[in-house]
Order: structure tokens, then sequence, then C-alpha cells
């Protein structure tokens, strides 16, 4: 909700390009969920990637879904559930 609902909109409301908001919000996304990595590692440019694509897709879902967060919601839920199985 944070992403969606607060930072994307934030980034709408400045009138900032469709693309480069969706961008800056997955970059931000992406980078929360990397505090505690040490970037001097591949391991953590890996995770890094996985975030940034997941947030792209879970953003990139809210916007053309006229900002339904259930739609995008639900996407992250599904990530985090098959994270679970296969960790």
């Amino acid at each position: 909700f944070v992403f969606r609902k607060l930072a994307f909109q934030t980034v709408k409301y400045f009138k900032i390009p469709r693309i480069v908001g969706v961008v800056i919000v997955a970059l931000f996304f992406a980078l929360i969920h990397c505090t505690t990595e040490d970037f001097t590692q591949i391991s953590s440019w890996m995770f890094f990637l996985q975030y940034f694509t997941l947030s792209l897709i879970i953003t990139i879902t809210y916007e053309i879904t006229d900002e339904n967060i259930f739609a995008s919601s639900l996407i992250h839920v599904l990530n985090n559930i098959l994270g679970l199985f296969l960790a």
C-alpha cells in the first residue's frame, strides 16, 4: 500500500511521466527490500533485480487496472506464497 497508494500517487501528483514514475517506485521498492544487502556481492544485485522486476509488474498492474490496489496486492501475495514453497 505504501508504494502503490503513497509513492505512486505522489509521483503522479508531480506530473512525472508515467513510465518514469513506475521506474522510480520500482527502484524505491527494491532498495527498501534490499537494505541489508552488501552490493559488492553479485547475489545482492540478483535480489535487487528480483524485487525491481516484481515491483515493475505490480506497479504496472496497479496502473492498468485503474489503480485497483487489490489486483496489485494479489500479485504481491502470490509472489510471497511462491517464495514460501520454494524456500
